[in-house]
């Protein structure tokens, strides 16, 4: 599962592999050994704050929260059996000689585990 600051929405058919509800984008059933899934999401605004991803994995109970601070200009899905990746872009405008900086923060946490009733 992938979780987002904002509600987002998949801009190609997901071809049944995976759904986007509210702010997440899950899986909907187990994939093909070969079969791969790509979208263009949408629903993220202007500001850096956007730029703020959790990808959770409940079977193996851990966590990755990703941040940048840098507005996401683009953001791609794409998945296959064993990976998953949201893929998002920022933008440079940069002449000759110019440098810049940006920072992208990994946080790697686990999930709590179910209470036992």
């Amino acid at each position: 599962m992938v979780k987002f600051p904002f509600e987002v929405r998949a801009r190609q058919d997901l071809k049944g592999v995976a759904r986007t509800s509210g702010a997440q984008l899950e899986y909907s059933r187990q994939m093909e050994k070969d079969e791969s899934v790509f979208t263009e999401l949408e629903g993220f605004g202007a500001g850096a704050q956007d730029y703020d991803f959790r990808i959770e994995n409940q079977k193996v109970g851990a966590g990755v929260r990703i941040r940048g601070d840098r507005p996401v200009t683009k953001l791609n899905f794409w998945c296959m059996r064993t990976t998953l990746c949201p893929e998002p872009f920022i933008e440079l405008k940069l002449g000759p000689g110019e440098a810049s900086r940006w920072i992208i923060h990994y946080e790697f946490y686990t999930l709590p585990t179910p209470s036992a009733h």
